[in-house]
């Protein structure tokens, strides 16, 4: 335990952001996916969404895996909310729990997706 009363469990699973000139604390479990337009990232939450001035390159890093996973060169998704891929006019999107927004995923990424989550 540290001196914020929080194991360092509990630290992993917490990232923040600057927003503004404001800094916004995320759980990472509660991240559904990040979103790239226009050099901002969205960040979709349970909670809500966010917006924040970085790269998805550099939120990648930051992250160190932790169950995302880039499904589009625009989308890092977090794998443990994805509902189902579902086919769209020659495009391939996820969905996820608990949102109506949608992702899309390359057809090569489908391919890893299944591979990390072992198809039955």
């Amino acid at each position: 335990m540290n001196i914020t009363g929080f194991s360092c469990a509990e630290c992993d699973n917490i990232i923040c952001f600057k927003q503004g000139y404001e800094k916004i604390f995320l759980l990472k479990d509660e991240i559904i996916m990040f979103a790239t337009s226009d050099r901002r990232v969205d960040i979709y939450t349970l909670r809500g969404k966010h917006t924040v001035s970085a790269s998805l390159s550099e939120i990648e890093k930051k992250l160190n895996d932790a169950g995302f996973f880039r499904s589009h060169q625009s989308y890092l998704i977090n794998i443990k909310m994805v509902k189902k891929v579902s086919n769209k006019a020659d495009k391939r999107y996820i969905e996820f729990h608990n949102t109506r927004e949608t992702a899309l995923i390359s057809k090569s990424n489908e391919r890893k997706l299944y591979e990390m989550v072992k198809i039955i």
